[in-house]
């Protein structure tokens, strides 16, 4: 989705706008403009060798640039620079700025632009744009073609190897290992949000290592391991209470192997029982939510990482 300070970027740089983004030609180098929640971001397509490289990183990891720029986040590899700029207001005045000072750097810095493919380096005498997800770039026709053959092959490597139910199974494993601290924590009455964090985090490893690679389901996959392990954690979490209230001999009718049968009849029998586990089950969920975002929107990108596409640039009709 591009806003509306994007789209007026667009227009004063000349660029097109066409599957939510914004890209074209800024000072001879094919950029992509985009933005999602609390971002917006810089791609630009570049041939970028070694010493490009140091001279670029020294200056963008410089405190003063990231604080006057708004930059969160920058990536910088052989065929392109990426920059992320944290969005409030204000932010678009800081883009303007950066686009006008980082650009005759990058120049300057030895940066080759839209003149040369950014798969072989070498001049183009006529070139394609392509979309490489969802990012412009120039190419020859052939390296684009070989891109293509090349992300073809690896998306079936990847449907070969990948074994989504081991994968399920381990990431199961790991919520549940990451439920049982949760559960202790919640059994004596803490705050167990950031706990989430750990469940994710062991769903994610469980999932790799038993075989899952990362693909569209693999978000759906985590989550509701994420999920079921919330629920297994409240549960354990009130196992573990009766247990302490049993062996400090507050409940003296029941014994440590009936603990099981008291849950059960709590849920058959008593309603504010239930209603008390579906409401700290919402909140568990609420909670783990917060605490595994990154960890899931880190999957999200590797997702995308591994399993890459490229298109034909968008057509007016």
């Amino acid at each position: 989705m591009i806003g509306t300070g994007y789209r007026k970027l667009a227009e004063e740089l000349s660029l097109s706008i066409k599957n939510n983004v914004a890209y074209g030609i800024i000072q001879d180098y094919m950029t992509t403009l985009s933005e999602g929640i609390g971002y917006k971001d810089i791609y630009i397509s570049a041939c970028i060798y070694d010493e490009t490289k140091d001279i670029i990183e020294k200056s963008l990891s410089e405190t003063e640039t990231k604080k006057k720029y708004r930059i969160t986040e920058y990536q910088i590899t052989d065929k392109s620079v990426y920059i992320k700029f944290f969005d409030n207001p204000g932010t678009m005045k800081c883009i303007k700025e950066f686009v006008e000072w980082f650009y005759p750097f990058l120049k300057q810095a030895g940066a080759l632009g839209k003149s040369y493919c950014t798969e072989c380096k070498q001049t183009l005498n006529k070139s394609v744009c392509k979309f490489i997800n969802n990012k412009a770039v120039l190419l020859h026709e052939y390296c684009a073609e070989k891109i293509a053959e090349g992300i073809k092959e690896q998306i079936k490597n990847n449907n070969e190897k990948s074994n989504l139910l081991k994968g399920f199974l381990g990431s199961l494993l790991g919520g549940v290992i990451g439920a049982i601290p949760w559960a202790i924590v919640y059994s004596f009455g803490w705050f167990v949000g950031w706990l989430g964090l750990l469940i994710g985090f062991l769903a994610q490893k469980g999932y790799y290592l038993f075989g899952g690679k990362s693909k569209k389901a693999t978000i759906a996959i985590l989550s509701a391991a994420i999920i079921i392990a919330v629920i297994f954690a409240q549960i354990l979490g009130d196992c573990v209470t009766l247990g302490r209230y049993i062996i400090n001999g507050e409940i003296t009718e029941f014994a440590i192997k009936d603990i099981p049968y008291i849950i059960y009849s709590l849920f058959i029998s008593d309603k504010s029982y239930v209603a008390d586990f579906i409401q700290n089950v919402l909140y568990g969920l609420v909670f783990a939510a917060l605490g595994a975002y990154q960890i899931l929107k880190k999957v999200s990108k590797r997702v995308t990482e591994e399993n890459p596409n490229i298109k034909d640039e968008p057509q007016d009709i």
